[in-house]
């Protein structure tokens, strides 16, 4: 679910408040948050966020991050809820932050590549992750 561009939420709490009640209408589903503030205009911190919606629905569960300010958000975090990134520069920063994986137009044809960044950093191999 994207946080809608017109009428935009102001605040953390109205954008979990916005979660949950979706989230509330299908109990049964995993719930997942789409956070691309450049499209929308609603850049809020992800992790107060899904904190606040998962204590009131459980199916909220993670989100499709397309930002590059991973340094903010805590290991427990990415722990937590299953994170995919979306733009596909930040392929490394993201797997070395600790997101699960990766949803983005540039895998289509480079999966190859991702699937050696993703191997590589889990891996501790660096090196061979930076090379891809």
């Amino acid at each position: 679910m994207m946080a809608p561009s017109f009428f935009k939420p102001k605040s953390e709490k109205q954008l979990a408040d916005l979660l949950v009640s979706v989230a509330k209408i299908v109990p049964h589903m995993p719930l997942y948050y789409y956070h691309i503030p450049f499209m929308n205009g609603v850049d809020m911190h992800v992790e107060k966020v899904l904190n606040m919606a998962n204590a009131l629905a459980p199916n909220v569960i993670g989100c499709k991050y397309t930002g590059q300010d991973f340094e903010k958000y805590s290991k427990k975090f990415f722990k937590k809820y299953n994170f995919l990134v979306g733009q596909d520069p930040m392929l490394y920063e993201a797997f070395l932050a600790g997101a699960d994986g990766a949803i983005g137009i540039g895998f289509n044809f480079m999966g190859n590549e991702a699937f050696n960044v993703y191997h590589g950093v889990k891996n501790g191999d660096l090196v061979k992750a930076r090379r891809n």
